[in-house]
């Protein structure tokens, strides 16, 4: 980090040190470490915790604080690494990424999530509740046949109704269609 002109490395300088690779070393470190975040994940099966490798899992939380902030600072086989074993850089997953998680939940436990059994997906579940009934909702149609799949209620069940709170987009047009 050169502040003034007079400590800027030259064409030359910078020539040699490309010759020597010296600018693996850097790439190195963190390339090492992302092999270790892989490595454990094969071991266990899951990424690290506080619990299971504080020392991992504070490298994966600095790394997407890194990432953040310049998005070109790993390389491409690092990325496709992290990829594979399911750590997002970018901590906040799509909403097709959450669809599956919330179909692969309903598969385990035979229903949606509740505020007990999984709060994180009963709030991504409110929330497109919420979006829908908004008209703010915009799904793939492979999404939407995922949560119809797995009977996504798209309203909340009324005891004096005759509905039986499980209309979801596709059922809501046919109902329109047969009026």
């Amino acid at each position: 980090k050169y502040k003034h002109k007079k400590d800027m490395l030259s064409p030359q300088d910078l020539n040699v040190l490309n010759e020597i690779d010296f600018w693996v070393c850097k790439t190195s470190v963190v390339s090492k470490r992302i092999l270790e975040l892989k490595q454990f994940y094969d071991e266990h099966g899951e990424l690290p915790t506080n619990r299971s490798n504080k020392s991992l899992c504070i490298f994966g939380r600095n790394l997407r604080n890194k990432y953040k902030h310049k998005k070109d600072s790993l390389s491409r086989q690092d990325l496709d690494t992290l990829e594979e074993i399911g750590f997002r850089v970018s901590k906040t997953p799509s909403a097709s990424e959450r669809i599956l998680v919330l179909k692969r939940f309903v598969d385990e436990h035979g229903e949606l999530p509740t505020q007990q059994s999984n709060k994180s997906l009963y709030i991504f579940c409110r929330n497109l509740r919420k979006k829908q009934s908004e008209g703010k909702l915009s799904l793939s149609r492979q999404d939407m046949e995922i949560l119809d799949e797995i009977g996504f209620r798209w309203g909340r069940a009324k005891s004096n109704s005759t509905s039986s709170g499980t209309d979801t987009p596709r059922r809501i047009s046919e109902q329109i269609l047969e009026l």
